[in-house]
């Protein structure tokens, strides 16, 4: 599960996108997605690794970015 680090074009790019995507829909919306696909990866991580303690981290981390999201939908 490597990867690479982003280019400053790339990470400058990234950061245009995720902008963009905030001010189309809300820092709420952003914060669910983010926790969402953390979710999925845990799964995968279980499914494909048997990696339960990487699998837990994912989850702990989604439930961080998770409570960060509710407090912007009620902010």
């Amino acid at each position: 599960m490597a990867h690479s680090n982003p280019s400053k074009e790339a990470l400058g790019n990234d950061l245009v996108a995720l902008e963009t995507m905030i001010d189309r829909t809300s820092v709420h919306y952003v914060l669910e997605l983010l926790a969402q696909i953390m979710r999925e990866k845990a799964d995968h991580i279980r499914e494909n690794y048997q990696d339960e303690s990487l699998a837990r981290a994912w989850i702990s981390s989604s439930s961080t970015v998770q409570r960060c999201a509710d407090k912007f939908n009620h902010s």
